[in-house]
């Protein structure tokens, strides 16, 4: 389920097959749709137009400035969308789909509007997610204070996904991770909640400011693990969420690291594909416990004063982990 594909599912609702098609790019599988050059600190702008049949919707990156027919295909239509800021190649995404979508927004800052969407189910299976969304983008924007860019973020549910994708203004997410038949409460909204937030927090890390190299792969998939942990925290301040996450995270942390011989930032080729995808595992969770050691050692005025300048520093463009560096220690110094 990489590049551009095409897949055919039971409609929940129906119960009959429908048929979609969506992008998945991360890392180097857009070389397979589109010639291109996809290396992450290589931004572009993206100008997307999508042809379908009218039974069908399509969604990508930006909103929609028009439909209009083909008229070469009868009962055909083409999509224009508004131009993408400048980005990386493997953030392109595009999706021709029957979903049904849930409609919500932020209350408070700069009104961007989410649509979740899956094929067919319950017209309540997407609510959580769909009220749950403009909460986190609201905080994400608060404490990194930077706006969210876009003006609007679809959500697509997919049946074929394993894991979510990040895609600026279209996110997926692996159908099995936001659904679960634990009844208990915490285990149920902790879960979803955190993934949501996980993808959100990448608007900033890994979207916003994009790692020059895959070297540092940890830099995005770090700090949005360590911010949706955060997040989660935000939302439901009375489970002690940190303490139990952390608690449970650690162990597994110490175990990856005694296992690979590799640190966190460690070469990569450009190249091979097994290669790139090695040692995923530390970059999502040792990662974790190194921020949240930053964390503690330079102080939450420090540490946010550093992590905003380095987002204001380097929006819309690609850093190295010293890139990093030098804004901590900035505002370490500033601090102390």
């Amino acid at each position: 389920m990489k590049s551009y594909f095409v897949a055919s599912r039971k409609n929940l609702d129906t119960n009959k097959p429908s048929w979609y098609a969506v992008t998945h790019f991360e890392r180097n599988f857009i070389r397979s749709a589109i010639p291109c050059f996809d290396e992450p600190a290589l931004r572009a702008t993206f100008n997307v137009t999508l042809g379908h049949h009218k039974r069908y919707q399509s969604f990508s990156n930006m909103p929609m400035l028009r439909m209009q027919p083909n008229l070469e295909l009868k009962d055909y239509v083409w999509c224009y969308y508004e131009i993408t800021p400048p980005m990386p190649t493997y953030l392109l995404a595009y999706s021709v789909n029957e979903f049904k979508c849930t409609v919500s927004r932020t209350t408070k800052g700069k009104l961007v509007t989410f649509r979740t969407c899956q094929m067919g189910g319950p017209p309540n299976s997407t609510s959580y997610v769909s009220s749950l969304s403009p909460k986190l983008l609201e905080y994400f924007s608060d404490l990194f204070d930077y706006p969210f860019p876009l003006e609007k973020i679809d959500q697509l549910v997919m049946r074929d996904q394993t894991s979510g994708m990040e895609n600026w203004g279209l996110v997926l997410y692996g159908f099995s991770t936001l659904t679960t038949h634990n009844p208990i409460e915490y285990e149920y909204h902790n879960r979803i909640a955190q993934v949501v937030g996980h993808e959100l927090a990448h608007m900033w890390f890994g979207n916003l400011v994009t790692v020059a190299w895959w070297n540092d792969f940890w830099l995005k998939e770090g700090f949005a693990s360590y911010f949706s942990i955060l997040g989660v925290d935000y939302l439901y301040p009375d489970w002690n969420h940190n303490s139990r996450e952390f608690g449970l995270l650690k162990q597994f942390a110490f175990f990856l690291d005694g296992q690979h011989k590799v640190s966190l930032s460690h070469k990569v080729g450009k190249t091979s594909r097994e290669q790139l995808m090695e040692n995923n595992e530390l970059a999502y969770f040792k990662s974790i416990f190194v921020i949240r050691m930053m964390h503690a050692m330079l102080g939450n005025k420090a540490f946010y004063q550093g992590l905003r300048s380095y987002i204001t520093q380097y929006a819309y463009g690609s850093t190295y982990k010293d890139e990093l560096w030098i804004q901590l220690q900035r505002a370490m110094f500033f601090e102390t």
